[in-house]
């Protein structure tokens, strides 16, 4: 009916006196009673089944899942492990520079026309070509005689005026300055390029010269010999 244990009691009786002998040759086995109340246990109240994982997907009908509890750390220990792990960076960060777009307002403008000087004809001395541009808000003043038409410097000081703006609001990123960069980079490749191909020809010329001077030592011992 039941499994028994490898070991099992067996009761014999001498005389009034009876005594428990464990024995695996027996063919008289009684359960221990301790057994008997575990498979009465285990009737009833049977064991549930584990719940195994669903690989059908969740629909809008389908009940939500049960939350799960996550253990959570309070209190000075979790202070602690926080400030270790993710330091607060109160450095202030390096603002990106824009560059910011030059637009010249004519309200802003003082232009005046003047007689030209220098050379040109007599004509430059005679016409109001000369062009003077200010801007008011930063005082900037630029001047144009460049072309004999009164239209063109005009354009060509607005568009120096610009230039000069732009130096001043953008500084590194205006476009004088870039440009000026660049050519330092184009001289700087070029010096070096030079210095590597003619640095060959010095070090081939020095050996040379050394060569000459051994000769020439040669010689002078060889006649000093002689005479």
């Amino acid at each position: 009916m039941f499994n028994c244990p490898p070991l099992a009691i067996i009761i014999r009786s001498h005389g009034r006196h009876s005594s428990a002998i464990w024995s695996h040759r027996s063919t008289t086995r009684i359960l221990v009673p301790s057994a008997f109340s575990f498979l009465n246990t285990l009737r009833a109240h049977p064991p549930v089944p584990r719940r195994q994982a669903s690989s059908t997907p969740l629909t809008a009908n389908s009940p939500a899942p049960e939350p799960v509890d996550t253990p959570t750390t309070s209190g000075p220990a979790s202070e602690a492990l926080s400030s270790k792990t993710l330091p607060e960076d109160t450095s202030p960060q390096p603002a990106l520079r824009v560059k910011q777009a030059i637009v010249l307002n004519e309200t802003d403008l003082e232009e005046s026309f003047v007689k030209g000087s220098g050379p040109g004809g007599q004509k430059i001395n005679k016409c109001r070509h000369r062009v003077q541009l200010k801007h008011v808000p930063t005082g900037i003043m630029v001047e144009s005689q460049r072309f004999r038409e009164l239209a063109a410097n005009r354009k060509e000081a607005r568009k120096l005026l610009r230039l000069k703006l732009d130096e001043m609001i953008n500084g590194d990123l205006s476009r004088r300055a870039q440009q000026i960069s660049k050519e330092q980079k184009r001289k700087k490749r070029q010096a070096q390029k030079s210095k590597k191909k003619y640095g060959k020809c010095e070090v081939e010329e020095g050996e040379v010269d050394l060569e000459g001077n051994a000769a020439r030592q040669e010689e002078g011992t060889r006649k000093e010999s002689e005479t």
